[in-house]
């Protein structure tokens, strides 16, 4: 088993974090991006399924945004 099969690569987490926050200014949007990306691999470090992970990093991003 690869680490690849267990994780999705990183650029298409942040492809998907990018179509996410789309509307937020370019900034704000780049801070909320690397925050959702961080939080998103330590999910999945910490053993959280995809789907529970991308929350995660759908959280950190509003966070990082507020």
């Amino acid at each position: 088993m690869q680490l690849d099969d267990c994780f999705p690569p990183s650029a298409e987490i942040g492809q998907r974090l990018k179509a996410a926050l789309a509307t937020m200014a370019s900034e704000q949007a780049k801070a909320a991006q690397a925050a959702a990306l961080a939080a998103y691999e330590q999910a999945r470090l910490d053993g959280l399924c995809d789907e529970g992970a991308w929350e995660c990093a759908l959280e950190a991003a509003r966070r990082a945004q507020a």
